[in-house]
């Protein structure tokens, strides 16, 4: 009896071990594997290289000027128009000062002021301004009536006039003198407008290499000239038995850049003696009447 009943604990034991019926179970799904395939994969294209950035962005217009005077020195030379003019190195008393001309060819006068006519002067808005009586006799600020106002700023201006009451003036066919110096007794109006245009002396130079090629470089020496009057630029061409690499060419890649940075800047050409001169003193004037007599003194 006792035997039995061990092995019928046994047979529970082994039962309860048993694998549940197969709609009980699940299966852990499968991971999706791709199946091999004879294509190649997709060429991978490296990136473009951005283009280089415009020599100008991002420039001020005197950074610009920086720019374009490290590649072109020779433009350090030009001489620049003034936007106003600077009468600080002048003596005056409350904004007044008298100054004498050699000689003046005004517009529309009657009779031109004689050499070293006192000139009183009074500053405003910048410029020194008189009126002259149209006989050429005075000249006063504050003359009344029949005058011509001249104004002595960035250039020399005597268009305007009152005239029988009327106020007048003229248009000037070309450029009013330029002011070009500004002394402690003097000032002078030789200057001219002028314009310049960078231009390229091409070069051109064949390396002969080894491997019986020839390379070809070409590159730019830039210079200065005026405007309408461009010059000519030509080709020099030489032959080297050589196969070195080609120079650089910042100048002749960015041409275009530079002349439009010398195009935004005014410049002038002073002509000596050309133009009106004011002195401070009458007895400068009369000296310089003597030494020199110029057009303009």
């Amino acid at each position: 009896m006792r035997r039995s009943t061990l092995v019928l604990v046994l047979a529970a034991g082994c039962a309860s071990r048993r694998q549940p019926p197969a709609e009980a179970r699940r299966e852990l799904p499968r991971l999706l594997v791709p199946e091999p395939t004879s294509e190649a994969p997709p060429p991978v294209h490296p990136p473009e290289s951005a283009p280089p950035p415009a020599p100008l962005a991002g420039k001020t217009a005197d950074e610009s000027w920086v720019w374009a005077l490290s590649l072109v020195p020779e433009l350090a030379k030009l001489r620049p128009r003034p936007d106003t003019a600077d009468f600080s190195k002048l003596s005056m008393h409350k904004g007044r000062l008298a100054l004498y001309a050699p000689k003046l060819a005004l517009s529309m006068a009657k009779k031109q002021p004689p050499p070293c006519l006192p000139l009183p002067m009074i500053l405003e808005d910048g410029s020194l301004v008189t009126r002259i009586s149209l006989d050429g006799r005075k000249a006063s600020p504050d003359l009344a009536d029949d005058y011509t106002i001249v104004r002595l700023g960035g250039d020399f201006n005597d268009h305007d006039a009152r005239i029988a009451g009327d106020d007048m003036g003229y248009q000037s066919p070309g450029s009013d003198p330029l002011l070009s110096e500004v002394g402690r007794g003097v000032i002078r109006y030789d200057g001219a407008p002028v314009s310049y245009v960078v231009l390229c002396e091409a070069h051109e130079e064949t390396h002969a290499c080894s491997d019986a090629t020839n390379r070809v470089c070409r590159w730019c020496t830039p210079f200065v000239t005026q405007v309408p009057n461009p010059g000519q630029a030509f080709t020099p061409k030489s032959q080297r038995q050589t196969c070195d690499p080609c120079p650089p060419d910042p100048v002749g890649q960015d041409l275009a850049a530079l002349n439009r940075v010398v195009r935004n800047r005014s410049f002038l050409e002073v002509f000596p003696g050309q133009g009106p001169s004011f002195y401070t003193s009458q007895a400068a004037c009369k000296k310089a009447l003597a030494a020199k007599p110029s057009p303009g003194v």
